[in-house]
């Protein structure tokens, strides 16, 4: 309503305007007269389109409704319109058309208006006649779809439907009649001259706003009577309060829930890490497995380590890395630790393991890089060269070797250089620092370690 209110107000301000602008005040008597019948018969073009979407809309509910109702009922019904009511809305549609070409002729000719007002009233007899065979052949469907419902809802619902249909298909006929009428009235205004084909434009404009506007009005005002008319079965059970707190969020809750549920959470990720953990965490674990412990070494902390060399006046001048060469030699520079101790009685169970033996070969492997081999071959080989056996530290490792760093030697002669045929053994080994030991450095890296072992 406000929309059309707004809509009405403006054509009625475009068409003052214009007559002020161009100084016309009105058209001749026939262009006028055809004005008001296209303008009538275009707001009943537009009134008959909301109706129409109206009784879509219905028809949708109340399809809806029965959808719901069957399913209740656990039935399996459809809608099926018979041959007799296609034929009968069929002759409907054309009864509703005729009766909108009748009533153009009748508004046009004032002359001589008794037949079509005979006319008129004839198809509107048999509309009527129409309407009422057209309810009773819906009911008669609605009966006969085996429908169980005690309650006649199902049935009630059916035979709404069909005749909402009935009406889709009158409104349709009716709108498709309309529009020629309007088409022809549009053809009739196009002759006109430029000034008065605008003028008779906005006059129409104005006027099919205002008639449309006048009709939605009446039905408003209809629809407000029939809803006074209606008997209330409602009652107020209780009047609305106003909470004192939020019914929502609940925060305590949500608080304690977010708690408990992060609480399992992290219990339940800590379980699962668990057991997916296969490293080794103590030498228990080893001995479950029955894998032999040769020793085992603490861990290391390298300022601790430097710390103690520097109280005790230990030689720190040699090392090129302080920290990171104390903490790989800890057998040399802290010989009375407890990690010192510990390497010792590696050496002793290796010399025990291969007693019968006159020299010792020990092979020093892992799985990754960065796992202690460096740390623990070199500790190893202190250890050894301390009861005064010499002893030979080869560093063959191909890819990152580190020996050469952590005795402040170079790397240049080495390992690869004797496999490649280059150099003799003793060209290549190397004295240190810590007596009896000497070392091999690795040499020159290759390319592809594998291709020169092999």
């Amino acid at each position: 309503m406000e929309k059309k209110g707004e809509e009405l107000k403006k054509s009625e301000e475009a068409l003052k305007n214009y007559r002020e602008e161009e100084k016309l005040v009105s058209l001749d008597d026939a262009t006028s007269e055809l004005i008001n019948r296209m303008a009538e018969t275009q707001a009943e073009l537009e009134q008959s389109v909301v109706e129409l979407d109206a009784n879509l809309e219905r028809k949708k509910s109340l399809e809806a409704q029965l959808e719901e109702r069957k399913r209740s009922l656990s039935s399996d019904v459809t809608i099926s319109a018979t041959p007799l009511l296609s034929e009968l809305q069929t002759q409907y549609s054309k009864l509703a058309a005729e009766k909108v070409t009748y009533e153009t002729l009748l508004s046009q000719d004032r002359v001589n208006p008794s037949e079509y007002r005979l006319q008129l009233e004839s198809i509107n007899n048999r509309m009527k006649a129409l309407k009422k065979r057209l309810q009773g052949e819906a009911q008669k469907i609605a009966a006969t779809n085996m429908i169980q419902d005690p309650l006649l809802v199902a049935q009630n619902l059916t035979v709404e439907i069909l005749n909402t249909e009935t009406q889709i298909k009158g409104l349709r006929a009716k709108i498709s009649a309309l529009q020629d009428v309007v088409n022809s009235y549009d053809y009739q205004l196009s002759k006109l001259p430029n000034q008065a084909l605008e003028l008779a434009r906005l006059m129409r404009q104005q006027q099919v706003d205002q008639e449309t506007y006048l009709l939605m009005t009446q039905k408003l005002e209809e629809t407000r009577i029939s809803l006074a008319g209606q008997k209330e079965n409602i009652k107020i059970l209780d009047k609305a309060i106003v909470p004192l707190f939020p019914i929502k969020p609940k925060k305590k809750m949500n608080l304690m829930l977010g708690a408990l549920i992060g609480l399992g959470l992290g219990i339940g990720l800590t379980f699962l890490l668990e057991y997916f953990d296969n490293s080794i965490k103590d030498p228990e674990e080893l001995e479950r497995l029955g894998l032999p412990i040769l020793a085992t070494i603490p861990e290391i902390s390298p300022s601790q380590l430097v710390k103690k060399v520097k109280r005790r006046g230990g030689n720190t001048e040699v090392m090129s890395d302080a920290e990171t060469i104390a903490t790989r030699l800890i057998a040399h520079y802290d010989p009375k630790s407890p990690i010192s101790e510990a390497y010792r009685t590696f050496r002793t169970n290796i010399q025990f393991k291969n007693k019968q033996s006159k020299n010792i070969v020990a092979l020093v492997t892992s799985s990754a890089p960065k796992e202690g081999k460096s740390t623990t071959v070199a500790n190893l080989a202190i250890t050894m060269a301390q009861l005064g056996s010499r002893t030979i530290l080869v560093d063959t490792d191909l890819r990152r070797p580190v020996i050469h760093s952590i005795f402040n030697a170079r790397k240049e002669m080495g390992v690869t250089n004797y496999l490649m045929g280059k150099v003799g053994l003793e060209d290549i080994v190397k004295p240190t620092f810590v007596d009896n030991l000497s070392i091999i450095t690795s040499g020159p890296l290759p390319p592809n370690p594998s291709e020169l072992l092999g």
